[in-house]
């Protein structure tokens, strides 16, 4: 299954730790001698973000909140510091394509070989396996213990606070972003936005057609706001790098015109997708949330 809450779960508590499940399963299987470790890595990260949402949706009712996201967020800093380095490297090339016009490849070279080293050494520290094992490991604890989630209330009064409150958070963290257009502003505008783009997935069920758009929406600007992280955390490396000052400014300059046309993008959208109160939007959502409950009835 996918993730999402599905029609056949018999319960939202069933869906729930399901969904948790389905996520670190693959997670802890993709990291078992993996062929591509950086890809492996990644999508476990992914994995551990998106339980997070999940938890984060169903925290109104769920007790153990807390303790079960705490432990999501440990693991999952054990291999930030490789996937950092990988994000480095990826920046670079997107930046460096997308503005091949202006920006002579060749002389980027060795910034290229500096942040391929990086990685690299990233990927060789003494301890990587050790905490590739450690991080495998606490997957496999909690996935273990979400098959014991006790979530109650039952339905949609379990959801419907988490939902409420992380809209709420994801308007709050765009008001102060567009005051400041400060880095950890957006950066914590993103985390926010993602938190509602994986509530928009797990509750698909409700009306896969009519909330296709919204969904899109949220992850387009969850994309870009990623994506100015990146910029964010390229600048300051490549300010450091050993390069020509040419070649070193022509770059630096395609990093702040791509920053800039990334906030011009996601401060047009984010207004049309955080329209709505989020008493509107809570209650707009449970209104499908019952007519998919009477259409099951009568199915």
């Amino acid at each position: 299954m996918s993730y999402r809450f599905a029609p056949t779960d018999p319960s939202l508590a069933e869906g729930a730790r399901r969904i948790a499940r389905e996520e670190l399963s693959a997670a802890v299987a993709g990291l078992e001698a993996p062929t591509d470790p950086h890809a492996a890595v990644h999508e476990a990260r992914k994995a551990v973000k998106k339980t997070r949402g999940l938890l984060r949706l169903i925290r109104g009712g769920f007790s153990d909140y807390k303790a079960q996201n705490d432990h999501l967020r440990e693991a999952g800093r054990l291999l930030s510091s490789q996937r950092d380095r990988a994000v480095l490297l990826e920046t670079f090339e997107r930046v460096s394509a997308a503005h091949a016009d202006r920006l002579d490849r060749r002389r980027l070279t060795p910034l290229r070989r500096q942040l391929t080293e990086d990685r690299e050494a990233a990927d060789g520290t003494a301890d990587i396996e050790e905490r590739i094992d450690r991080f495998r490991g606490a997957l496999q604890d909690i996935h273990d213990s979400a098959a014991h989630w006790h979530i109650k209330p039952k339905g949609w009064s379990a959801i419907e606070p988490g939902l409420a409150r992380s809209y709420e958070r994801a308007q709050t963290a765009m008001r102060q972003a567009e005051r400041s257009r400060d880095a950890e502003a957006l950066h914590d505008w993103r985390k926010r936005v993602k938190d509602h783009w994986y509530h928009t997935r797990l509750l698909s069920l409700l009306w896969p057609e009519g909330m296709k758009s919204h969904r899109k929406a949220a992850r387009t600007l969850a994309d870009l706001l990623g994506q100015h992280h990146d910029l964010d955390a390229f600048e300051p490396r490549l300010r450091q790098a050993e390069l020509a000052d040419g070649p070193k400014q022509a770059l630096m300059q395609a990093v702040w015109d791509e920053r800039a046309l990334i906030e011009e993008r996601a401060f047009a959208l984010g207004p049309r997708l955080l329209a709505e109160s989020p008493e509107a939007l809570a209650a707009r959502w449970k209104r499908l949330w019952k007519l998919r409950d009477r259409s099951a009835e009568t199915a």
